[in-house]
């Protein structure tokens, strides 16, 4: 079972569900796009996955792969995604 949130400080939107069951052999591209398709955004839109709040998962990473190492200890995957926002520092003052 995977439990999916948006980061904290991510401009993305909540899904409107949180827990999923996903294909074991499924990779987290296909996470990626899943999740791109609930929130409206293009396939292209960039998008990271953690997992225990700090690491960054590969996209080519198989689900069932990524459950078996950072799964907790309540047999739950917590995975949480947020998008890269290439322009986050123009604008801003040091």
């Amino acid at each position: 079972m995977l439990v999916i949130g948006r980061v904290k400080n991510s401009n993305l939107s909540e899904l409107a569900k949180c827990k999923f069951l996903f294909p074991a052999t499924a990779t987290v591209g296909d996470l990626c796009h899943y999740i791109n398709s609930k929130l409206h955004r293009t396939e292209e839109a960039p998008m990271y996955i953690y997992a225990n709040s700090e690491l960054v998962v590969s996209k080519g990473s198989v689900i069932a792969e990524v459950y078996q190492e950072y799964r907790e200890d309540d047999f739950f995957l917590y995975l949480g995604y947020y998008e890269e926002n290439v322009y986050a520092d123009i604008g801003r003052e040091s």
